[in-house]
């Protein structure tokens, strides 16, 4: 190790146990101070609660859910437990399991623990903060509590939610390791990435982004501005090279009989891997112009690196080893789950992508986002838009300022009072440049996978919420908003929307059509609306003179997005607490009907008034298998005939079809 290696790893250590000391020397009081931001959280939280597990157990169980719930249940009761790759990573089914020890098992208890992870999930981006910047942190936390598909698959039993949870934190974990070089958001980044792998397989899609990013930053970091021109030009050439490659090897594997099953395993991975690679390359050079050149010194990343020893390695292994070993062998029960974790998973998911599932066409989330995610598509595009032009045609650290930006502490030998409070110029422009290469692939890469289901959409969600927040909170954040009040901001805000109303009305309203009655009464309405037009355009354009059109445009922007997230809000509701059953929603898929839990009581009922309990003896065929399984749970003398039901099968009280 160099002496200035010696000199920046002493000075790390000596911020760090600074930073451990003023926090903890910090009176209680001082830390439960209440201030507009703690109360604005305090809200958000509380809303978050309710809104998650508000009537929670209403909702018939869906297929997927019934089947993760029973199989909980299994694992409760001591039916056991095998880990099986369709129905993901063992995670949901360990944690159900307790949840059921501690409070029972019925609808309401089997989706605590998404309910749990979604409030978690609307409190997130406290960890984010200090990339985000305090208006970025509120604005990206309401709109993960008004999002409709957070909301509602926040009340579903599946691995999505952990999953994003899980992704959340991992980011906190890299950025803040880069940042401080703390062995601890290491060791947290591990047993995250390995709970995340133990949940569901898109964990490796969100690693493979995280992978590219880093060889990224090392990259650009590392070569001089002149270089980079040489990386770009690489970048190109290669992703052009791969998609055609990609595009080549996507007909039929040769051989026909021939062909094993090992070879057309093989072809689909390297397929697969081509294919990401050369489009994730695209994005990765629409994001470069916003890292900085640290030629000829390392990348922070690799800095990062180098301050662990291999006693961190070997720690970090092992906590990884003990959470995998755990949670695939069921706690050393099922000794198979070692090898059908990775592998398994890998191998079942690669298959099921020439099934393609749901058969959607590539462009059915550019669907779903149109519809439920109006708001996080429009800004996080804004955001994109935005920060590649400051990147390209400005400075960089004027695309990515914080609330206050420090010196990178590194690079000026400067120690700040809190040891990065706030990140670093070039810490924010990398987190910014993350956000879009996070969006543009995770976009990519779900529209290009085989399996495309509504659940699905909080994956490329995510990115688009966080990116737009940050992007609002660095506009927001530097305006002056009691100097806009003051000059009539508040009247604006209010012009606006009815101006527009008014104008809308103008086009839609046909005049001159003749001289009928209706066609008078039209030409009568379309001049009472140009006059109302007119004089709310002329009180619009003064209130904008007023202001300047730097301020003008701030107020409409929040306007629109204060606007536009009362639409989200109604969409939320009805997803969530109105049509939460009904095919009508495109949320909703392979739902059991609004009818299945009354159908359920009255069984129980004849039961109970004919045999006791719930000893009567029903029959159910394959159709109605899942949820009816989970449903039928607790009567033993429910018979299964599937599609061949025989004599003995439906010579009972009850047959349900």
């Amino acid at each position: 190790m160099t002496k200035t290696e010696v000199t920046e790893a002493t000075r790390v250590q000596t911020l760090d146990t600074h930073d451990r000391a003023s926090l903890f020397d910090r009176p209680l009081a001082e830390l439960l101070k209440p201030n507009w931001e703690k109360a604005i959280y305090l809200a958000i939280f509380l809303l978050a609660v309710v809104s998650r597990f508000w009537d929670v157990g209403a909702r018939a169980m869906s297929h997927d859910e019934s089947l993760h719930a029973l199989y909980s249940y299994y694992l409760d009761n001591g039916s056991g437990y095998t880990h099986n790759p369709m129905m993901h990573g063992p995670f949901l089914f360990h944690a159900n399991t307790l949840i059921y020890f501690l409070f029972g098992d019925s609808d309401f208890t089997a989706r605590i623990v998404p309910a749990l992870f979604g409030v978690f999930m609307v409190m997130s981006p406290l960890l984010l903060r200090r990339w985000l910047g305090r208006a970025g942190a509120i604005i990206t936390s309401i709109l993960l509590l008004i999002s409709p598909s957070f909301l509602f698959y926040s009340r579903y039993i599946r691995n999505d939610i952990y999953i994003a949870v899980w992704t959340v934190v991992l980011i906190a974990a890299l950025f803040r390791f880069v940042d401080s070089h703390r062995r601890g958001w290491f060791y947290l980044g591990a047993a995250v990435l390995m709970l995340s792998l133990a949940t569901k397989e898109n964990a490796y899609i969100f690693g493979f982004i995280g992978l590219a990013y880093i060889v990224e930053v090392i990259l650009w970091e590392r070569t001089s501005r002149r270089g980079q021109i040489w990386l770009y030009v690489g970048g190109a050439v290669l992703s052009f090279i791969l998609l055609v490659v990609a595009s080549l090897l996507a007909g039929p594997v040769g051989g026909g009989v021939e062909a094993t099953e090992s070879s057309r395993m093989v072809m689909k991975l390297v397929t697969a891997v081509v294919t990401v690679v050369g489009g994730t390359l695209l994005a990765v050079l629409l994001n470069a112009s916003l890292l900085y050149s640290r030629h000829p010194r390392r990348s922070s990343i690799e800095e990062a690196i180098r301050s662990l020893t291999w006693q961190v390695w070997l720690i970090a292994a092992i906590i990884m080893f003990l959470i995998y070993t755990l949670l695939f062998t069921t706690f050393f029960t099922n000794p198979l789950g070692l090898g059908t974790g990775i592998f398994g998973s890998i191998s079942y998911w690669l298959a099921q992508q020439e099934v393609q599932r749901g058969g959607q066409p590539w462009f059915y989330y550019l669907l779903l986002l149109p519809m439920y995610e109006f708001v996080p598509l429009l800004f996080s595009l804004m955001g994109t838009i935005y920060y590649l032009l400051r990147g390209m045609f400005g400075r960089p650290e004027a695309a990515a300022a914080p609330d206050s930006a420090t010196e990178d502490t590194a690079e000026t030998g400067r120690e700040p009072r809190a040891f990065l409070a706030v990140p670093s110029v070039r810490s924010n422009a990398r987190f910014v440049a993350f956000l879009i290469l996070w969006t543009i692939t995770t976009l990519f890469i779900y529209s290009w996978a085989g399996e495309k289901m509504p659940w699905l959409v909080v994956h490329p969600v995510l990115p688009m919420i966080i990116l737009s927040g940050k992007f609002t909170g660095d506009l927001f954040g530097r305006v002056d908003w009691r100097a806009i009040w003051r000059r009539g901001g508040g009247w604006l805000a209010l012009l606006l929307p009815v101006t527009l109303f008014g104008l809308y009305t103008l086009i839609k309203l046909q005049p001159f059509q003749g001289l009928s009655v209706f066609n008078l009464q039209e030409t009568g309405n379309w001049f009472a609306a140009l006059i109302v037009s007119l004089l709310l355009v002329v009180l619009t354009w003064l209130v904008i003179r007023r202001l300047g059109i730097k301020r003008a445009l701030m107020v409409a922007l929040g306007t629109l997005l204060v606007f536009l997230s009362f639409f989200t809000v109604r969409f939320a509701w009805m997803a969530a607490y109105i049509n939460y059953e009904y095919a009508t929603e495109l949320l909703v898929y392979a739902h059991a009907a609004a009818d299945a839990k009354p159908t359920m009581n009255e069984i129980a009922d004849i039961s109970q008034r004919t045999v006791g309990d719930k000893m009567i003896e029903v029959a159910y065929d394959n159709d109605v298998t899942w949820p009816l399984e989970w449903y039928m749970r607790e009567y033993p003398n429910r018979k299964y005939y599937a599609e061949t039901p025989t004599r003995e099968a439906l010579d009972l009280s009850l047959i349900h079809i």
